[in-house]
């Protein structure tokens, strides 16, 4: 389950640009979109990861993989 968590947190930036150019948006808007979701996703990612893997399973009837 924490595999399958932590490879869902990792988001695909590269597919914004493809779905871009298919709906022919703005380039320089996606190109600007995805820079920051980068930023974002490399000071965020563990924080995402914590709470995905310890405190929502909880919400949900499973228990977390590390006790608090």
């Amino acid at each position: 389950m924490v595999g399958l968590i932590m490879i869902g947190l990792a988001r695909c930036i590269a597919m914004v640009i493809v779905w871009n150019e298919l709906a022919k948006g703005d380039s320089e808007y996606a190109a600007g979109l995805v820079a920051f979701n980068s930023i974002f996703q490399i000071l965020l990612y563990s924080v995402y990861a914590y709470v995905f893997v310890t405190i929502l399973p909880k919400y949900f009837g499973q228990e977390g993989s590390v006790a608090m």
